[in-house]
């Protein structure tokens, strides 16, 4: 097991931010319904900022019930389809 790192600066929190992405989408080309991949993907998304592309994400994967709550709250970050 890897030691775990202890984040000094804000380009070494950007790069472990920027390497969760990669690896969770990595993980969801082999498994699109894979939970923990879309929760750390969409947290990840978040913390750089991509809120709208985070939104779109938890659109995508929710039911439509849920997708209607989210565009009430961000209409900007509209996902139609599932």
């Amino acid at each position: 097991m890897e030691p775990r790192r202890t984040l000094r600066s804000p380009s070494q929190v950007s790069a472990v931010l920027d390497e969760a992405v990669t690896q969770a989408r990595r993980t969801l080309e082999l498994d699109p319904r894979f939970g923990i991949a879309l929760f750390w993907l969409e947290g990840s998304l978040r913390h750089q900022g991509l809120l709208k592309e985070a939104v779109a994400l938890r659109q995508r994967v929710s039911t439509p019930e849920r997708a209607q709550i989210l565009r009430k709250v961000d209409p900007d970050s509209v996902a139609t389809e599932r």
